[in-house]
């Protein structure tokens, strides 16, 4: 069976509701799906891909010739746009144009737009008049993970799709050997389940952990911390962790569960004194700076400001 729908866990009520479009061919013209990444949303499209062009039903039979070549991503019925150079730019938008001008083979058609807040206006601006008026069993699906990056005219077109992230449950049944301190560390993210399996990505967690712990000290060392600060996206990653475990501290002190690093419970344990008001603004501190990272700001200064406010904070011996 290649039916891609089974291969999807989670988002229940989304593709209930998308099936019961397809089963009254009342679907829009073209769709929003909106949600963190690595968490199905391209599955979930591609499931509407395999529905459109099945020869025997309205949902994907998984069996015919088109919802087998669909699976194998060699079918003339779809369509798939992704960034090049973390652009999507106008020749894609014009190969969109060249594909719904041909004549359709199959019993309907998609064009899945991925990353489609990577769109430069020009691309959006050329795709307006296909997205509202598709020629016949023609839609459009655009995947984002910041809607907010849309541009209103194609934001305005098409009907949105909210994704939740995943929950534990799901995330184990796709990888039922992870550790729980990695399906907690992903916030409902695959993507980042695989990425935590990696080794050098656990080795870059066990980094980003011990200098945590070494900025909660009062004597840590915290200068290796700007080796890992000249790559934006190794910032983000530190960023991110470093905001994951300031939670779960709050957490200890409160007696609160779950906890994301679980792994980590008796460190937190030697922290449970610091001030609670320090770690909230540390917290804040650096959802700041990751909202800054958009603007280019100096993350190297903008972080050691920081990390000196909070040291000089009446930090607690321990």
């Amino acid at each position: 069976m290649a039916k891609i729908v089974d291969r999807i866990k989670g988002h229940e009520k989304n593709i209930k509701h998308l099936n019961a479009s397809l089963s009254s061919e009342s679907l829009a013209p073209a769709y929003l799906f909106v949600g963190l990444p690595g968490i199905g949303k391209q599955l979930v499209a591609k499931h509407m891909a395999q529905s459109l062009a099945c020869e025997t039903a309205n949902i994907a039979c998984g069996q015919c010739g088109s919802c087998i070549r669909i699976e194998k991503g060699q079918s003339e019925a779809l369509l798939e746009i992704k960034p090049q150079s973390s652009m999507i730019k106008i020749e894609s938008a014009q190969k969109i144009i060249q594909f719904l001008s041909l004549r359709s083979l199959s019993r309907g058609r998609t064009v899945i737009v991925h990353d489609a807040h990577k769109m430069n206006q020009q691309t959006a601006n050329a795709l307006l008049k296909s997205v509202e008026e598709p020629p016949e069993h023609s839609h459009f699906i655009f995947v984002t993970s910041q809607v907010g990056m849309i541009l209103p005219t194609i934001r305005s077109r098409s009907q949105q799709v909210h994704f939740s992230p995943l929950s534990i449950d799901e995330l184990k049944a796709i990888a039922p050997k992870a550790p729980e301190w990695a399906l907690y560390s992903s916030q409902g993210r695959m993507d980042i389940v695989q990425q935590l399996l990696n080794e050098g990505e656990s080795h870059q967690r066990s980094d980003f952990i011990n200098m945590f712990f070494s900025i909660m000290h009062p004597q840590g060392n915290i200068n290796s911390m700007k080796d890992w600060l000249g790559d934006k996206e190794n910032t983000q990653k530190l960023l991110e962790t470093w905001q994951q475990l300031t939670r779960d501290l709050l957490f200890v002190k409160k007696n609160l569960q779950p906890l994301i690093h679980r792994d980590q419970v008796e460190q937190f344990q030697n922290y449970r004194s610091l001030d609670e008001q320090n770690l909230n603004g540390f917290f804040w501190g650096l959802s700041r700076i990751l909202k800054d990272m958009e603007f280019n700001v100096d993350r190297l200064l903008s972080l050691e400001d920081l990390v000196a406010d909070f040291r000089n904070n009446d930090l607690r011996e321990i």
